[in-house]
């Protein structure tokens, strides 16, 4: 079963959830008024995940574009390019940024 965490939880404590799913190397399915609502998952997840549909050629879920952007984000991450933000307010200040 996969583990769960509610949006308000996930507002309050992402870097907890954000340790775990990387330590477990398990998605957590964040959820709205009791339904599903998305989902978080570790970086390695995410690359095996990727893998595993670009070579399945399942292009439905994944398109060249997201397939670029996530290639991209992953070089970013390897080369240290990455921005820290500690609160709700900092993600929002730097998405405004972009």
């Amino acid at each position: 079963m996969f583990n769960t965490v509610s949006a308000r939880e996930l507002q309050t404590s992402y870097t907890k959830v954000l340790s775990k799913a990387k330590m477990t190397n398990e998605p957590f399915i964040v959820m709205r008024n009791n339904k599903p609502a998305g989902a978080v998952i570790s970086m390695d997840l995410l690359k095996k995940l990727t893998t595993i549909l670009i070579k399945s050629g399942d292009l439905e879920l994944i398109d060249e574009e997201t397939e670029k952007r996530i290639g991209k984000a992953m070089e970013d991450l390897k080369a240290g390019r990455y921005t820290i933000a500690s609160t709700p307010e900092e993600i929002e200040k730097h998405l405004k940024s972009l």
